[in-house]
């Protein structure tokens, strides 16, 4: 079992919830390490930033080493500019420059290492209630995996779908595409972990561990409506094996918080019997 949390929330980010930590990106890796993480989720932000070497293709060879030397592993990374300039987007040129993007950081990311690749079909990226982009989002995946053939990779997708949409989505697609699911953003859609953790569980190849307040914030673990006693346990019982994510709270210290956070779900998983 593998315990990471997403970039940046380590480092201060000016208030910022979900952004790459700059020039401060190789710092984290070590901080990430000493706090006890065995991996740095990578984040491809919501828009280009030519800092982050998997936007701009730069110092690639700089984040395998720095990964090495921190004594982590290359694992994952969340592509979070689909969120904004949706594959499915009704203008023909918005979807294929969004598309071109993301074919360059799964390229970018696979070249340090990563493997592991979650794509966020949330917000202005929902495909619920429209057959048309469900229909779309499969032959974008399909050709995201003819771009990636012969490389041994899983895409996880997070998306806003009950579990029996889930399955109606990634019927017919290979096996390497799965999902994310994410404990905060799960409770707060209204899903309950013990009923559609075993329907998708074939498909669940990634964990976002987040609780989040009745009105949809982020907050520290075990503060706000996620049941994770329930939720690890079912993830245990249906034989879940796969990483943990720590998408949580900065607080206001973040280095502190990743600790307590850590802290939080380790006794939970641990009681849980992972």
């Amino acid at each position: 079992m593998k315990i990471g949390i997403v970039q940046g929330r380590i480092i201060y980010s000016g208030g910022t919830l979900q952004k790459f930590p700059d020039k401060l990106w190789f710092k984290e890796l070590s901080l990430a390490h000493d706090i006890g993480f065995d991996y740095i989720e990578w984040l491809a932000d919501s828009s280009y930033n030519e800092e982050n070497p998997v936007w701009s293709g730069k110092d690639l060879d700089e984040v395998f080493l720095g990964i090495k030397e921190s004594g982590l592993t290359p694992y994952s990374i969340c592509i979070d500019h689909i969120m904004s300039r949706p594959l499915t987007d009704d203008n023909v040129y918005k979807k294929e420059s969004s598309y071109q993007d993301l074919v360059s950081i799964i390229q970018n990311a696979y070249s340090f290492g990563v493997k592991k690749f979650i794509l966020p079909i949330l917000e202005s990226a929902s495909v619920r209630k429209s057959e048309r982009k469900i229909s779309d989002l499969k032959l974008i995946l399909l050709k995201i995996i003819k771009e990636m053939e012969n490389k041994d990779v899983i895409f996880c997708l997070e998306t806003d779908l009950s579990a029996q949409e889930h399955l109606m989505l990634l019927s017919n697609l290979p096996m390497n595409i799965g999902v994310c699911y994410d404990t905060g953003n799960r409770t707060f859609l209204g899903y309950t972990p013990k009923d559609e953790i075993p329907i998708m569980a074939e498909r669940i190849f990634h964990v976002h561990v987040k609780d989040k307040s009745a009105n949809g914030k982020n907050v520290m673990l075990g503060t706000g409506t996620v049941n994770f006693k329930e939720t690890f346990s079912v993830l245990h019982g249906v034989g879940y094996s796969g990483s943990f994510t720590l998408e949580t709270s900065r607080d206001t210290d973040e280095k502190r918080a990743a600790k307590t956070n850590l802290a939080f779900a380790l006794e939970y998983l641990k009681a849980s019997g992972f």
